[in-house]
């Protein structure tokens, strides 16, 4: 065997030899030796170390020229895309301050956030680490990417909910991972999981329930979900103990479902459905005071609200439009409840996040920075290999 390779090794490194030798800075290094093919085999025998030595040479210096680069790269980047697919993983892209292009690395996991299932709200940043959700309609993983933002270094966080199901939900509070899923026949699922130890801690069921986000809230959790009893319709608000993952209190509202973001600010609990009780789109915001136990609702300005973000003690609201080429921003008074101002763009916006004085909003073809108080464009770039590829999520280095 050991012969078998060495012959086959040989015959690799032989004809590579001779191309060697014909190169114009080899011509006059080696006299033209007599006695025909034996006499060069010695010579392709005796040159041999040293071509390997150099080859291998060449192999370091690339190599250790690549992980220079990358670590620059890293060093450097300001903005990362996730592209994704259901299947065949995906791509993290790196881009500066300005949208240059830097890198891009693969990650083995398939459908990452926007582009994995529609109960996925973006990454979560906790413990200074991004916790980034999978769910792919082809496949089965059971794991949540953990993504260090200073080294780009990612580990699988295992979710224990097992190859039968995929979870379609997840927070991280502390060292704890809840993933959930539901099934029509069982309800709600959510499994409890140690970061550090990857070791499943607790789970529990919720009968005839869709449960949709899970909020942590000071060492208790909050769970949103809507009723599948046709019987008893509407959406609960749940307030759980995080340890042992009982039930404590139970909210409901009647009026509305399938809340599709969520924000806790203090004792409030902000939310957009998508849905009212006769299944018809909605342009209603909720807010749950958790003091006073009680609902409210603002009339937003659109329907189909997608995403909440805060800064500055305004509610910034955006519209998810998948039949326009535009979203319209509204922006909320928190003191007042009332809507101050609404920003319409020309895109549609698939993640939206607040960095600082700025807004960053992603497309399927383009990053976006906005000037928040002057709601003016500060520059655009275009993301790299956009049309091979699903747009799954974005970040912005946190400083």
């Amino acid at each position: 065997m050991k012969k078998s390779l060495s012959i086959r090794f040989s015959n690799t490194i032989d004809p590579l030899i001779s191309i060697f030798l014909s190169f114009p800075f080899m011509k006059g290094r080696f006299p033209k030796i007599p006695g025909g093919s034996a006499k060069m085999k010695n010579l392709n025998v005796a040159i041999k170390p040293l071509f390997l030595a150099v080859m291998f040479a060449g192999f370091a210096l690339a190599g250790g020229c690549d992980q220079k680069s990358a670590r620059a790269s890293v060093e450097k980047y300001k903005y990362a895309v996730i592209l994704s697919m259901q299947q065949g993983g995906s791509l993290l892209q790196l881009y500066d301050a300005d949208g240059n292009f830097l890198d891009s690395k693969r990650l083995k996991a398939s459908g990452v956030d926007e582009n994995g299932s529609a109960y996925l709200n973006g990454p979560q940043y906790e413990n200074g680490k991004w916790y980034i959700g999978v769910a792919s309609d082809a496949k089965s993983q059971d794991f949540v990417l953990e993504l260090d933002p200073e080294t780009l270094n990612v580990k699988d966080v295992p979710a224990n909910v097992g190859n039968r199901y995929q979870y379609t939900g997840y927070a991280v509070d502390g060292d704890h991972l809840y993933a959930f899923y539901s099934t029509p026949d069982r309800g709600a699922h959510i499994i409890k999981s140690s970061l550090s130890s990857g070791k499943m801690a607790k789970q529990t069921e919720i009968r005839h329930n869709i449960l949709y986000h899970i909020i942590p809230n000071h060492g208790s959790l909050i769970f949103l979900s809507d009723s599948d009893d046709p019987q008893d319709p509407g959406m609960y608000l749940r307030i759980v103990d995080g340890d042992s993952l009982k039930i404590e209190k139970e909210f409901k509202n009647p009026d509305y479902l399938f809340p599709r973001d969520v924000l806790l600010i203090h004792d409030k609990l902000y939310m957009v459905p998508l849905l009212d009780a006769s299944e018809m789109e909605t342009n209603q915001l909720l807010i749950f005071d958790l003091k006073n136990e009680n609902w409210e609702t603002v009339r937003l300005p659109f329907q189909n609200a997608r995403y909440l973000r805060l800064t500055d003690h305004k509610l910034y609201i955006f519209e998810e439009n998948t039949d326009a080429d535009h979203h319209t921003m509204a922006i909320m008074n928190l003191k007042t409840n009332e809507i101050e101002d609404t920003v319409t763009f020309d895109y549609e916006a698939k993640e939206v996040l607040i960095d600082k004085d700025t807004m960053v909003s992603g497309s399927d073809g383009k990053v976006y920075i906005y000037d928040l108080k002057t709601r003016k464009l500060k520059k655009a770039f275009a993301i790299k290999n956009a049309d091979d590829w699903m747009f799954g999520s974005l970040l912005v280095r946190p400083e």
